[in-house]
């Protein structure tokens, strides 16, 4: 582990981010690395071996790994990029690949701190099963943004997740995986709070019905007032929702995958692309309505047990949304 920037080297990670000033470049070469990285310094670049190398699956040019087996802790600093990693799960189990905090310190530093300018690229993250987080403790993620409820206005902007591999995050009816979650978002335009492109996300894992695994996930809530993110060019597969986000957000979707959108009864809408209309039915709530894009759906279409009251209807008409009910018995 070198800072290219002081010429000194480092045993550990964690070691050398200790030592850096703002501005400094970290380069780390190929290896295993047993530890938990928190980085509390601004404008800090961690480079792996595979670095400007894309993390996707269909990618053969990738080196031998610099492999991290704990969490990259971003906490309460801007401009920090992470490029060219493998984090991955090895004996000790991992909510997180990569979570970032806007506000400093787990007890926070008060109302309007605030993180921006944070990229994480060319990195796979794989193999995360621990549950925490999520309020009700049995989510895990590849990369969590996320802030304390309790301090409002502690707000993340300019976040960059492009040409990583996220897979097999959770474990199927033990926790929902969330490849990516973004929460505490803030902006005006599309792209300002977040963009998200050109990552392969495969094996998320299902928690139940009304908890599916999870490709990405948009929240301006607790500090942030709109998501304001664009999502493109991603490849999803092997999990239940593509891309969710609160439909009164400023973004810009690439609707490859076929679009449903969940009314609340009290009008509140939240966008979920997913390959099935039942993916959404599995979301849905007692009264809600499901309104479904263009396109052809595959059959066959089940309410789940419980389910009352709920209402599915096309947004454009029948000519436009299809269901193919072909070699189904329903």
């Amino acid at each position: 582990v070198e800072n290219l920037d002081q010429g000194t080297g480092f045993n550990s990670i964690q070691a050398a981010v200790d030592a850096a000033e703002p501005g400094d470049t970290i380069e780390v070469r190929t290896g295993q690395f047993n530890e938990n990285v928190t980085i509390t310094t601004d404008n800090l670049t961690l480079e792996g071996p595979n670095a400007g190398t894309p993390g996707g699956s269909s990618n053969r040019n990738r080196s031998a790994e610099a492999t991290i087996t704990g969490t990259i802790r971003i906490d309460g600093v801007s401009g920090v990029t992470i490029d060219g990693f493998e984090i991955a799960e090895t004996a000790e189990p991992l909510t997180a690949g990569v979570s970032i905090q806007p506000e400093p310190g787990s007890s926070g530093a008060g109302a309007g701190a605030g993180a921006e300018n944070i990229t994480i690229e060319n990195t796979v993250i794989e193999n995360m099963s621990a549950a925490g987080g999520g309020g009700s403790g049995d989510f895990t993620f590849g990369i969590l943004s996320f802030d304390d409820p309790d301090e409002s206005g502690d707000t993340l902007t300019d976040v960059t997740v492009t040409d990583n591999q996220i897979r097999n995050i959770g474990r199927d009816g033990q926790t929902q995986g969330v490849a990516v979650s973004l929460e505490s978002l803030s902006g005006d335009s599309a792209g300002e709070g977040a963009v998200v492109k050109n990552n392969t996300i495969v094996d998320i894992a299902t928690l139940n019905q009304t908890r599916p695994g999870t490709g990405v996930a948009l929240r301006p809530n607790f500090g942030g007032n709109n998501s304001a993110a664009e999502v493109a060019d991603n490849s999803f597969s092997e999990l239940d929702i593509a891309v969710n986000h609160p439909a009164g957000d400023t973004v810009e979707i690439d609707r490859s995958e076929l679009a449903t959108v969940v009314v609340s009864p009290d009008g509140t809408e939240q966008r979920i692309f997913t390959p099935t209309i039942q993916n959404a039915i599995n979301a849905a709530s007692t009264n809600d309505t499901i309104r479904v894009g263009p396109g052809e759906f595959q059959g066959p279409v089940q309410i789940v047990d419980g389910q009352t009251n709920l209402t599915i209807e096309s947004i454009d008409g029948p000519e436009s949304t299809v269901i193919n009910a072909t070699g189904t018995n329903t």
